[in-house]
């Protein structure tokens, strides 16, 4: 799209410099067709009254001359405007292709890691299908092992088994009576 518009610019300013060549051409037939009509009066041997006419057209030729050379000068500023315009519009256009080839080169990056973790991703659901499952624990299996651990914690911590000073036991016995009901409520809870 910007392209076009530069493409519509461009043209407009090959117009604007047409029409310019345009009113050159005109003045040049005006100034020869006053020459022309001056020749053609003087000839028939009326100088004055040729001068009056040639006068006459002269100054309507140079009051349209001066009027078209105004709206060309105009129009003229107006074609730097936009030919101004025209280069910034391209300028814009060149930085968004630059920034559209930098863009399209992180998209192609994003789709060749997108790949590899889906390749990655594929490795690892077949890496855990091939993964024997273990079985969930055997509830009776997980009784013996509390009961076993509990058996354990008794006899070690439990004042009234095993020897010692009376500081080992103490410190047993606060270790047991703080330990004890944690065990309980797991057992509780299964």
């Amino acid at each position: 799209m910007l392209a076009e518009i530069v493409a519509a610019l461009m043209g407009i300013g090959l117009v604007f410099v047409s029409l310019r060549w345009n009113v050159r051409s005109l003045c040049r037939c005006v100034s020869q067709l006053a020459r022309d009509a001056f020749l053609r009066v003087a000839r028939r041997g009326n100088l004055r009254l040729a001068q009056a006419k040639v006068f006459h057209q002269v100054s309507a030729a140079n009051a349209i001359s001066h009027e078209i050379q105004a709206a060309l000068s105009e129009t003229l500023a107006k074609l730097a405007d936009v030919e101004t315009q025209r280069d910034r519009w391209r300028d814009l256009a060149r930085s968004g292709q630059a920034r559209s080839t930098e863009m399209q080169a992180e998209i192609d990056q994003l789709k060749a890691t997108n790949a590899a973790l889906g390749r990655e991703r594929d490795e690892w659901s077949a890496l855990a299908a091939t993964k024997p499952q273990s079985p969930p624990p055997d509830d009776v299996s997980y009784r013996r092992k509390f009961a076993r651990l509990r058996a354990v914690v008794v006899k070690s911590l439990h004042p009234d088994h095993g020897g010692g000073s009376q500081e080992e036991r103490t410190i047993r016995s606060e270790l047991f009576k703080r330990v004890w009901p944690q065990i309980e409520r797991i057992e509780s809870d299964h």
